[in-house]
């Protein structure tokens, strides 16, 4: 499933975009095209040995995958796609882990997802916006149409929040053996679910999504279904397992325990929100862009097009604004065009942007370099929304120096290649 995800995003791993690339450190801002290429075409040849080869071969396989997977993720920070995280981390315990403790990380590990991705939408942010959304689409199902000239009306709060509570329902199933088998076959009629919901016939997100979904679904088919509970010793895998091998399991068991447990700093910016797993969360910190009408003309032209794509669908909605212009300044929208870096990403790599502020602050800065005016672009730095009330901290820097000199709030890089 990775090659098909690699495949299914292809301009993100080959470099052929438009869109900047943020490495992690300002030191790789300089390291050519062809570095990336060459770890690309490594991580495809670890994954035709996986498909191919043979036990012994596997381990060989996965360790490619984990070395070229690192070097591209540090070579830009916008592959740090969740499903791609989560094969990184597959990766290093496939490689370490013997059977038994294999067969135990990748439980717990996916058991971590469906109870973080839960907690990253039990806030004000998901009930009033993207739980919204997901319950329109699905009661238009059962032929409850929004009628056009009807003003809009928010759907009880306990029904939006149904959504979260089947994935944490689903983490509390898969964690106790005796219900292991039953939550993972609802597992994948949930994932299954969520591909009506999210395809083309629904609210026809990126294709990656629904691959990943796919690959859940699997997923919980061998985990959860097919493979048979782990209680009862097995004294020939233990056996193995103190044949020599200890150390490797416990580092296996230590990223376990550490990618589990980093989650938790997510709300205070320890750790970012997609390696936290808050999916479809809209909490997540963020940076928008702003310029003068005028400068349109000094953007790429990939971007260019797809400005004048929003353009001209809000001009088709007259009365709608974005939440994002309602958050602006009352005069911003008059004199200034926000840029539409989401659409810009999916136009350009196929995948959503990477929600974070500091990622986003290092796209502001590339667009801002190809700006000769201190005085034509901004940008507007929002922190992570409060769980309860949705409120965010923000901050405003005006030109290239303003909006280069705000890197010093990162730890890593905000310097495009």
């Amino acid at each position: 499933m990775a090659a098909v995800l690699i495949a299914a995003t292809w301009p993100l791993w080959w470099g052929v975009s438009d869109f900047p690339a943020i490495p992690v450190a300002a030191r790789f801002d300089q390291v050519p095209l062809w570095g990336d290429r060459v770890c690309c075409v490594a991580l495809l040849i670890g994954t035709i040995v996986l498909i191919m080869g043979n036990q012994r071969a596997s381990k060989w396989g996965w360790l490619c995958i984990l070395a070229s997977g690192i070097l591209l993720a540090l070579l830009d920070q916008h592959r740090w796609q969740p499903w791609f995280y989560q094969l990184l981390l597959y990766s290093s315990v496939f490689i370490l882990g013997s059977p038994r403790t294999l067969a135990r990380c990748l439980t717990w590990l996916t058991i971590s997802i469906y109870f973080f991705s839960a907690l990253g939408k039990l806030d004000a942010e998901f009930l009033h916006t993207v739980g919204q959304q997901f319950w329109q689409e699905m009661l238009q199902w059962v032929g409850q149409v929004h009628a056009v000239d009807e003003p809009w009306r928010e759907r009880p709060m306990a029904l939006i929040a149904t959504l979260p509570a089947v994935e944490m329902l689903l983490a509390a199933g898969l964690a106790w053996p005796k219900t292991r088998r039953i939550a993972g076959v609802l597992a994948i009629l949930f994932h299954l679910g969520l591909m009506c919901l999210l395809g083309p016939l629904g609210l026809d997100h990126s294709a990656g999504v629904l691959y990943w979904n796919l690959q859940f679904a699997g997923q919980a088919l061998c985990l959860f279904v097919l493979l048979a509970p782990q209680n009862a010793p097995n004294p020939s895998v233990d056996a193995e397992e103190t044949a020599g091998k200890r150390w490797k399991n416990r580092l296996a068991i230590t990223i376990t325990g550490l990618a589990i447990a980093l989650p938790l700093g997510e709300r205070r910016g320890l750790w970012d929100h997609w390696t936290s797993w808050a999916l479809y969360a809209p909490h997540s910190s963020r940076t928008e862009v702003w310029i003068a009408f005028t400068t349109v003309d000094s953007l790429p032209a990939s971007l260019q097009q797809v400005i004048a794509e929003e353009r001209a669908s809000r001009e088709s909605l007259p009365e709608q604004q974005s939440e994002r212009e309602l958050d602006a300044p009352d005069e911003m929208p008059a004199l200034w065009l926000r840029v539409p870096i989401e659409r810009w990403s999916l136009a350009e790599t196929r995948t959503p942007i990477y929600p974070q502020a500091r990622f986003q602050l290092g796209v502001a800065r590339a667009l801002a370099a190809q700006i000769d005016s201190e005085f034509k672009v901004k940008c507007i730095v929002r922190s992570a929304a409060a769980r309860w009330d949705g409120r965010r901290k923000s901050r405003e820097y005006q030109g290239k120096s303003s909006i280069d000199s705000a890197a010093k709030n990162h730890w890593l890089g905000t310097t495009p290649r």
